[in-house]
């Protein structure tokens, strides 16, 4: 008899800023686990900051699941495409690391987007890439909730941080107000220096 095929789905949050991390996600759901009904999981864009901070703390409490968080300095190196595809992988070996019963099955990785993330040599799985995954797919839709509230979380420190910029408002994104505060001060320590937006500045 072949294994049982568990299904782990993973979800980015924070590719499009001018600042502040990528954090990457990994969630799968232990057997025969049932939600709430006052438990919205769907893309993260499309919640409410509250719906999506319930659904948050009903992942983190009752499901598999696992967090990478890609720095500025490794997207400037490596470019967004290649830390973010890193970043889902540690973010899926993390994952395993921490709940190795999943070892057990045949693990289906279904990543949002067009690309595969490496894979672990000893792990038996395959990798799905699914454009929308977050729309359709309940452990990618937990993985983008659970990326896209750690990332807010970072980015009101940072705001913390580097009040000037308004990270709290914006979250790093290009805003009006965001480039603003970039032509006033110059890029902070977490701005991406390899982004368009920041490098036409030239400001350091």
């Amino acid at each position: 008899m072949g294994r049982r095929t568990l299904t782990v789905g993973v979800d980015e949050a924070g590719r499009g800023p001018l600042a502040g991390p990528v954090v990457c996600s990994a969630v799968a759901f232990p057997e025969g686990i049932e939600f709430p009904k006052d438990i919205a999981i769907a893309d993260s864009k499309r919640l409410t900051p509250k719906r999506r901070r319930s659904a948050f703390e009903f992942i983190t409490k009752n499901l598999y699941w696992s967090v990478a968080i890609v720095d500025v300095y490794t997207i400037d190196r490596l470019n967004i495409r290649r830390a973010t595809l890193s970043g889902m992988a540690r973010a899926l070996e993390a994952l395993i690391k921490k709940h190795p019963a999943l070892r057990d099955y045949r693990i289906e990785v279904v990543v949002d987007g067009r690309d595969c993330i490496p894979l672990p040599e000893d792990l038996d799985s395959v990798c799905v890439p699914t454009v929308k995954a977050d729309l359709s797919v309940p452990q990618v839709s937990c993985a983008s909730i659970l990326s896209k509230v750690v990332r807010d979380g970072i980015m009101l420190g940072l705001d913390v941080l580097y009040p000037q910029y308004g990270f709290a408002r914006h979250k790093g994104y290009a805003t009006e107000d965001h480039i603003k505060a970039i032509n006033q001060y110059g890029p902070s320590r977490v701005h991406r220096r390899s982004y368009d937006p920041v490098v036409q500045m030239r400001l350091w």
